[in-house]
């Protein structure tokens, strides 16, 4: 992938939802099987990365979100 195409592709990754970031990675997942060319297998786990990355995040602010807040005890 060129230099445009990558900052297409972390644009995506910055503003996509949840849902949006399993799909794609499910695509590249499927398609990555018959990728041959090193360069571009390359790139497809690079973009698998990323997006694992993103989706850890997505799922830690949930947990963070949804968490009961402990409470100091104060004298």
């Amino acid at each position: 992938m060129d230099k445009d195409e990558w900052k297409s592709f972390l644009r995506w990754l910055d503003e996509a939802h949840l849902q949006e970031l399993r799909a794609r990675k499910q695509r590249i997942v499927d398609v990555l099987v018959e990728i041959r060319d090193r360069d571009v297998r390359s790139d497809a786990r690079r973009m698998l990365r990323l997006i694992d990355a993103e989706i850890l995040a997505h799922e830690s602010r949930g947990l963070r979100r949804s968490a009961p807040r402990r409470r100091s005890k104060s004298a």
